[in-house]
């Protein structure tokens, strides 16, 4: 609720993308909530994580295509926009697959799910770490906290999937 007070006097594509990212976490924890309370839901957790996953994501690539904006042109920023969204989308087929047809398990036992998320929440940090680095340093106080919350965000999920791999 907070990014709205944050972005009140913003305006474009980039305040745009962060309450979407932020309504998106918003609806995961109240379903969590929900589901917790009321049993069983009609989704499965791991869908909503892929989607909370790649809303940031795709905050972060916007963020990182406004730093890199003076090294490439903009019809190559928006090619590899379109790239990250269509590779980000084929990954949720397998969550969308174990929601319709149950679990998807490869490798000897491995869940193939929870080694996704494994994989979104490493390139998620990865993101921050690259979108700290390539902002000019004048702008380095303003994206500092979101920073500081997404990776706070991000360290949490790689524990709590990499203890699910494991476990």
């Amino acid at each position: 609720f907070l990014a709205i007070l944050l972005t009140d006097k913003h305006t474009g594509s980039t305040k745009k993308t962060l309450l979407a990212a932020s309504l998106i976490t918003c609806s995961w924890s109240f379903y969590l909530a929900f589901e917790s309370l009321a049993g069983d839901g009609v989704f499965g957790p791991s869908l909503l994580e892929y989607i909370k996953s790649i809303a940031w994501i795709m905050l972060l690539l916007h963020l990182l295509s406004i730093a890199y904006s003076d090294r490439f042109n903009q019809a190559t920023i928006g090619k590899l926009r379109i790239a990250a969204a269509t590779v980000l989308i084929l990954v949720m087929l397998p969550a969308i697959y174990e929601l319709f047809l149950g679990d998807l398990v490869i490798l000897n036992g491995v869940e193939y799910l929870n080694a996704l998320n494994l994989f979104l929440t490493v390139l998620s940090i990865v993101l921050v770490e690259q979108v700290y680095r390539n902002t000019r340093v004048e702008q380095k106080w303003a994206i500092k906290y979101l920073c500081l919350g997404l990776i706070g965000m991000f360290v949490y999920d790689f524990y709590m999937f990499a203890d699910a791999l494991l476990y």
